[in-house]
């Protein structure tokens, strides 16, 4: 090597901060006309059991926006839905689905999420009920049963399939990220992990994950070996308005100032004012 003067070590360590870390990106959508389109592939046809899991940053009216799915608006409307998630008027999340023993359902999902902020929201299918869980808590759990019904339509992020786009189509406005698909029902112990790490590509039972760190081109990688790259339709754009989880109470001893997803690990220290004892939460910043 060729001595450049001052402590090697220091160098050593730049290096590898320099080129060991890549830039996080989200994907970011107009709510106009934008999209990204998987290729349908056998191995999202799932039966008694799948989960979904993903990041999104709701910016619009909140007035059916789909975040993903697999189906088609066809008519009859509801027998090509074979299952999607949504926003509603209301606010809150809205998720149908379509099994061979009870047909086409509908939830809606309470409580509402956040506009303008990150939020994490999961869905697990175990073939008896379905789980909902948004930032890491089980939100609701109900009854359903029977195989899914799957068709040969694609995967869909952002929008839902019309047969007349614009101005129909139903596009997300807004940031989406890391987006996984399983062939099980994750639990609860697996939500929060994953929630709060990235996925390697290679867990057990995971079809499909798509972390949007592409930066640029119209092509967005699947991490898994299965390969099921999505196209970017219309001029999606990568960001880096990303969620980062960490603790974001200023009053904290481990406030993080660049975290923008609380991840509930927020740590005080305790104030004596007279014969009382006070976490530091409870103090104004």
């Amino acid at each position: 090597y060729v001595y450049l003067g001052g402590d090697i070590r220091n160098l050593t360590i730049l290096l590898l901060l320099t080129f060991g870390f890549g830039q996080d990106y989200s994907l970011q959508f107009d709510g106009e006309d934008d999209y990204v389109v998987v290729p349908h592939n056998s191995i999202f046809d799932f039966q008694e059991r799948f989960s979904i899991a993903l990041w999104f940053k709701h910016t619009s009216d909140l007035h059916e926006r789909y975040i993903v799915t697999k189906g088609r608006d066809i008519h009859p409307g509801s027998t090509h839905r074979y299952w999607g998630l949504r926003s509603n008027s209301s606010g809150t999340l809205f998720f149908e689905i379509i099994t061979d023993q009870e047909g086409y359902q509908t939830f809606n999902i309470n409580p509402s999420f956040e506009l303008n902020e990150w939020n994490h929201f999961v869905i697990s299918y175990d073939g008896s009920s379905i789980s909902f869980y948004t930032n890491g808590e089980l939100t609701s759990s109900e009854p359903l049963v029977g195989n899914l019904q799957n068709g040969g339509y694609d995967l869909s992020i952002g929008y839902f399939p019309h047969t007349n786009m614009p101005p129909y189509g139903y596009f997300f406005k807004g940031g989406i990220d890391d987006i996984s698909i399983w062939s099980s029902a994750l639990n609860l112990d697996e939500i929060k992990i994953y929630m709060t790490s990235s996925l390697l590509g290679n867990e057990a039972n995971l079809v499909g994950y798509w972390n949007f760190n592409e930066d640029s081109g119209t092509t967005v990688i699947d991490q898994t070996e299965n390969g099921n790259n999505g196209t970017i339709v219309n001029g999606a754009t990568y960001s880096t308005d990303i969620p980062i989880s960490g603790c974001t109470h200023p009053n904290a001893t481990n406030y993080d100032e660049t975290a923008n997803v609380d991840d509930g690990s927020c740590q005080y220290e305790t104030v004596q004012i007279g014969h009382q004892v006070w976490m530091q939460e409870n103090l104004k910043a």
